[in-house]
């Protein structure tokens, strides 16, 4: 990807100042202390394949990326109208699936992309706004119209969809159950009060529903099970900052970016941010966005590092947290995430295992 592309994607990491330890908090929201508990607890990153094949599966950072249970991996690059692009479990290229169009099979700006437990593959085309259904064995089953441009996207236990559209229903909420037909059966979310609020990612939930956390600013994580009322978590660590309540302040420490989110198979949740570095900090230009001041990094990796966090929501607290001086692009399912480096033979796609170590 060219420089002017990556720097795009920096330029959507803004920084902005945090809420106030003594804020007020809301009583329907539990609180989560971010002292990590567990001293003896370690982060720990394993590169596992390299991925190899043509150079144009390889134009630009991901919007979306998945792996599957045979250890297939499904990459989704949109914005230059590149089908998704399947490897191997050995990293090497295996084919594009589709091509650009609105035909059956085909996509436009295939923006997010899932499976299932069965390795049936959730395809979402941000334009026109529709879900393509393929098989375990990539050929085309169905498509239909989705309620609205999905931004994440999720297949659930019992077989239904969780999306977040990123603009807000009739009753202000963002996160949207589906079924796999197309028919929307529930809308989920603390009600938005700006278009930040609107932005979350999610992951299917071991126990059922769906996990979310919000995307920019505000620290907070939402679980939504199948058949009862979601319940949100908030937290305020001292590298994940909320977004200005005052505009005038000119001063503006830094604002993170989430990344991943999943969940362990013993319960944890892992939440992976990009936070920008405690020592590097070029800049490039000021831009104001919803009225507020904002400097923005030159490049993602000269200025941004990534802060994996790992929360017990069952106490609730946090078990451990680490910052690493290297940007992870995407969660890629369960304990993986996508590292894309720039060499100088273009991007590099590295799979990164993500496990937690007891010393």
């Amino acid at each position: 990807m060219a420089r002017s592309g990556k720097a795009g994607l920096a330029c959507l990491v803004v920084v902005s100042i945090g809420c106030q330890a003594d804020a007020p908090r809301d009583p329907d929201i539990i609180w989560v202390p971010s002292a990590p508990s567990c001293a003896q607890c370690e982060i720990v990153l394993d590169t596992t394949v390299i991925l190899s094949g043509p150079s144009e599966a390889f134009v630009e950072w991901p919007s979306s990326a998945w792996l599957d249970s045979q250890g297939r991996i499904f990459l989704a690059q949109p914005n230059k109208r590149i089908p998704p692009a399947v490897f191997a479990p050995d990293g090497r290229f295996l084919t594009f699936l589709g091509r650009e169009g609105e035909g059956p099979g085909e996509f436009r700006y295939a923006a997010h992309i899932t499976t299932d437990a069965h390795d049936s593959i959730f395809i979402a085309d941000r334009n026109p706004r529709r879900l393509t259904i393929l098989g375990p064995d990539l050929t085309f089953v169905r498509s239909f119209p989705l309620p609205a441009r999905v931004q994440s996207l999720a297949v659930l236990s019992d077989g239904r969809l969780a999306s977040n559209s990123g603009s807000a229903s009739d009753d202000r909420r963002s996160l949207h159950r589906f079924t796999r037909e197309g028919s929307r059966d529930g809308s989920f979310g603390p009600p938005a009060r700006g278009g930040f609020d609107y932005q979350f990612r999610i992951a299917p939930a071991k126990a059922g529903g769906f996990w979310a956390i919000r995307l920019w600013g505000r620290y907070l994580l939402g679980h939504v099970p199948s058949d009862s009322s979601s319940t949100w978590y908030e937290s305020q660590p001292a590298w994940f900052l909320g977004f200005p309540d005052d505009p005038t302040l000119e001063q503006l420490p830094a604002h993170t970016w989430v990344r991943g989110i999943w969940e362990s198979e013993d319960g944890l949740v892992w939440i992976a941010s990009q936070a920008p570095s405690l020592v590097r900090a070029p800049t490039l230009d000021t831009i104001r966005p919803e009225g507020v001041a904002v400097t923005v990094a030159r490049d993602v990796h000269e200025a941004f590092d990534t802060i994996i966090e790992v929360v017990d929501p069952r106490v609730p607290h946090v078990v451990a947290s680490r910052r690493f001086d290297e940007v992870f692009s995407l969660s890629v399912g369960k304990a993986q995430m996508l590292h894309v480096r720039e060499t100088d033979r273009g991007l590099q796609f590295l799979l990164v295992r993500v496990g937690l170590k007891r010393n």
